[in-house]
């Protein structure tokens, strides 16, 4: 008989526990208008699980009281929600403000460089190689004139191709940088300093990727790749 209060314990405690594990937290995201969002990605920061919001806006995940999930997406600014109970939450998001601002020659804004960049070397950027075919083509003894001065000058435009491909790639490295940006990473990982630069070196994508990339795939590689780096520097510190 003794042991009977210590089973219904631990029964109660069993219960309890799976009654607390499976807390759910549903809900809608919506912005200012009323307007459903889609694609939200939703973060629990305790357990560090997350989930995506579907077309309607609904999305449900695992929470209990107390815990914060963050909710981000692409054109909104980054919301945090703290659990306050168990019943559905409407959520609204902001949209981001852009401000245009003048154009000023000695700025250091991404689309302004390349404009200026393209303006300046315009003959280069538009510049093709000729074919082989084109460049060797001469049968004597009636020589093509033409031809004689395309060899002639076969090497200046070799060099004006490599130019242009050295300057497309830094085009494509700037595009990489505007787009993957310091302060856009530090927003949405919340990482600083040192750890900001290290995760910028390790998983800085690709410039064909960012190109192919809608903004949800953007935001998922973040995602995904944070979670890979919390591990690695977990892996490290032990």
């Amino acid at each position: 008989m003794r042991l009977l209060p210590v089973i219904l314990l631990l029964l109660c405690s069993c219960l309890y526990a799976e009654i607390h594990a499976q807390s759910q937290v549903q809900g809608v995201v919506m912005d200012k208008t009323s307007a459903p969002i889609d694609a939200v990605s939703i973060q629990n920061l305790h357990s560090k699980k997350g989930t995506i919001s579907g077309v309607t806006g609904t999305f449900s995940i695992d929470a209990k009281v107390g815990d914060t999930l963050l909710f981000i997406r692409m054109g909104f600014e980054p919301k945090q929600h703290i659990v306050r109970n168990l019943q559905a939450a409407m959520i609204i998001m902001a949209e981001t403000a852009f401000t245009l601002r003048p154009v000023q020659i000695t700025g250091k804004s991404y689309e302004t460089d390349s404009i200026l960049r393209r303006k300046e070397y315009g003959n280069m950027m538009t510049y093709k190689l000729p074919h082989w075919t084109r460049v060797v083509n001469i049968i004597p003894p009636a020589v093509n004139i033409n031809n004689l001065y395309r060899v002639l000058q076969f090497q200046t435009n070799k060099k004006k191709f490599t130019f242009k491909k050295r300057l497309l790639t830094y085009e494509q490295e700037k595009y990489v940088d505007h787009n993957f940006s310091e302060d856009m990473i530090a927003a949405r990982t919340g990482f600083r300093g040192d750890t900001l630069q290290q995760f910028i070196r390790q998983y800085r994508p690709s410039f064909q990727f960012l190109q192919d990339a809608a903004p949800y795939d953007l935001l998922n590689y973040i995602k995904v790749s944070q979670t890979k780096f919390l591990d690695s520097l977990q892996q490290v510190s032990k």
